[in-house]
């Protein structure tokens, strides 16, 4: 069985470490929250590149048939 003085160790370890983090400075970006332009173009080119993988790929597995 362990002993009060071992148990004890990682609470106070653990809030030691809560106290410093809280005093710390949070770091602060220069424009905030907001995406840029070129963020919105990577997510564009995304969108169309996968939605043409996916169009693709449907019409290379389900080909229409000649004689349906």
């Amino acid at each position: 069985m362990a002993s009060i003085r071992e148990t004890e160790l990682p609470t106070d370890l653990v809030a030691g470490l809560l106290m410093a983090a809280a005093s710390a400075p949070a770091p602060r970006s220069r424009r905030g929250d907001r995406l840029t332009l070129k963020t919105y173009a990577v997510m564009a080119v995304t969108t169309a590149l996968t939605f043409a993988t996916l169009t693709a790929g449907y019409q290379a597995l389900f080909a229409p048939q000649l004689f349906a």
